[in-house]
């Protein structure tokens, strides 16, 4: 045995040809010619690395992360053998199996010695068939020399991008904090920390689930801070200016509807890129880390966007119950009524490859965040069945300026429908993600309808309705089932192209692009206020330059939490 991990989801051995993923010009090289038969090594755990290859891989070692870690979250979707957390063995004799299949200790050694892991070319084994996941070495590569990737030049964008989108200098708006009376601060002081006790241990939980905070190509912890740091300093004014327009409960009322991104994973953001952000100001101004009015504006937007979002049942969280069911019984009747059969394998692992394919682009075009996509449900059918039903977000154009590369994905929103027999939805987490047992759901996947809330398109391929391309708030349009395979051509070519245009971005403008998607957050709160566009988004724009200087290097890991102390101080 070569090592040992925790394995993604149950799944039969598989052998393929080692290769270990240390850069972008490695997947850019399968890219250009073939991952299939790879097992493919990496060493953090987003998910954007492989994105453009995972749908050929015969499987995955992280060395780092958990199962639900963005790698294990696609791997699973795509049903490619995963192992998270790997560790390689220290002995010098490795397990290796022969041909009949039957394992012999003090076989050949990886690497011509010593080191247990293997070297390019090698032939291996995933076996996650077991209670963890093993790899094991099948036979070592013939001439390691010969399997070395070719050196490359500096990657090459497909294209220029689109210019970042000049932002309002006129009529921008704000609205400055109503004072804290001296007779008010004790109660108030009490109310917020009461509100950050709440957060703070699910923020954890959710820190401990995903743990992958770096990717072999994009900075991820960098424009995490980057962003969370513009967070804390923009966002009090920003909540106060939408609310002079429309009350946060307003809004969470009105966002219970496919197609609107102000849903669970948003809603824990808003308030929690604050908190991520004040965590660091504490260090430069702890003073004004500690204002009570900006908490406390944060605070109320933040929980009364929830409650509405919720449905006023006193809940503010997808951890408080593992129950997420923001439609109405209007929107199921209509999701249901387009529910065709799924009635052989065949059909299931097309659409299996939609869902899969789809979830990997967003990923991508987010910069390894998994707010494309979310899942709502439990929604129980009167005949025993479950309903989930999965969003997806922004897929074609949109305010994103590096997604030009995808003008010609043919829908920009998309909401499925799965009908699930013998499949129980354990939980839907803040993240927008649901865990089932069995964990492979599509294996009791039975009906299958998709839909979206994009307005039909005239000859010329502009919008005929007058909402911005969106249906009214609430509709849905079906999309024909035999789309699928045009819908994902057009997509994985979006995705190769973004994955070469990242791979020729600076660390910059890296960080300008991730930092903006975590930063606008806040932008679909907004636009259902009608005032996104009375609101400047440049990232960074407030972070003083020596601080972004110190964030702009940091580099993530694929742990936990490590620190025992609260995770959100108290103010």
């Amino acid at each position: 045995m070569l090592g040992a991990g925790t394995k993604v989801f149950d799944a039969a051995p598989v052998r393929g040809r080692w290769k270990a993923m240390e850069s972008a010009d490695d997947v850019l090289d399968l890219m250009d010619s073939s991952a299939e038969g790879v097992i493919a090594l990496v060493r953090d755990a987003g998910a954007t690395f492989l994105a453009p290859i995972f749908h050929e891989l015969a499987g995955i070692v992280c060395t780092g992360g958990t199962p639900r870690s963005h790698i294990g979250i696609v791997s699973r979707e795509f049903q490619v053998p995963c192992v998270m957390g790997l560790t390689f063995s220290t002995a010098d004799a490795p397990d290796v199996v022969a041909n009949d299949g039957v394992v012999a200790n003090g076989g050949a050694v990886a690497n011509g010695g010593g080191s247990p892991e293997p070297v390019d070319g090698d032939e291996v084994e995933i076996d996650c068939s077991g209670p963890t996941g093993v790899l094991r070495l099948i036979r070592a590569a013939a001439s390691p020399a010969g399997v070395a990737t070719a050196t490359r030049g500096a990657p090459a964008r497909v294209a220029d991008l689109a210019a970042t989108p000049a932002m309002p200098t006129a009529g921008l708006i704000s609205a400055d904090a109503e004072p804290v009376r001296a007779d008010e601060a004790e109660a108030l002081r009490a109310w917020i920390n009461e509100r950050i006790g709440y957060i703070a241990p699910i923020a954890r939980d959710l820190t401990e689930e995903r743990t992958a905070l770096e990717s072999k190509i994009i900075p991820v912890s960098a424009y995490i801070v980057v962003a969370c740091i513009e967070s804390f300093l923009r966002y009090p004014a920003m909540m106060r200016a939408i609310e002079t327009v429309m009350p946060a409960a307003e809004i969470g009322a009105a966002a219970r509807r496919p197609g609107c991104r102000v849903n669970t994973v948003y809603l824990w953001s808003v308030v929690n890129f604050w908190l991520i952000g004040r965590k660091v100001w504490e260090l430069v101004d702890p003073a004004s880390a500690g204002d009570l009015a900006n908490a406390r504006d944060v605070m109320r937007f933040w929980e009364e966007a929830s409650l509405a979002f919720r449905g006023d049942d006193g809940t503010r969280h997808a951890a408080d119950t593992g129950v997420v069911t923001p439609y109405s019984d209007d929107v199921i009747a209509t999701l249901l009524a387009g529910v065709e059969p799924v009635t052989d394998d065949a059909h299931r692992a097309e659409i299996r490859e939609f869902n899969a394919t789809l979830v990997a682009w967003l990923f991508l075009l987010y910069f390894d965040t998994r707010v494309g996509h979310g899942d709502t449900g439990p929604y129980l059918l009167p005949d025993g069945r479950v309903l989930l039903v999965r969003d997806f977000y922004d897929l074609a154009e949109s305010d994103f300026w590096w997604s030009s590369v995808a003008r010609d994905v043919p829908y920009r929103n998309l909401t499925a429908a799965l009908v699930l027999d013998g499949v129980t939805l354990d939980r839907v987490t803040d993240f927008g993600t649901s865990y089932t047992t069995p964990e492979d759901f599509v294996e009791g996947l039975v009906g299958f309808g998709l839909f979206t809330t994009d307005a039909p398109s005239d000859a010329t391929g502009e919008a005929t309705d007058a909402l911005a391309g969106d249906l009214p708030p609430g509709e849905l349009r079906a999309v024909p089932l035999d789309e699928l395979p045009v819908i994902m051509t057009a997509v994985r070519d979006a995705q190769r192209a973004h994955y070469r245009n990242i791979a020729a971005m600076t660390r910059d403008e890296k960080i300008r692009c991730g930092a903006y998607v975590y930063f606008s957050f806040l932008r679909p709160f907004a636009r259902i206020a009608g005032i996104e566009d009375r609101f400047d988004w440049t990232v960074p724009r407030d972070i003083p330059p020596p601080l972004y200087e110190m964030v702009s290097v940091l580099e993530g890991d694929n742990g936990g939490v490590t620190d025992d102390g609260p995770y959100y101080s108290l103010i």
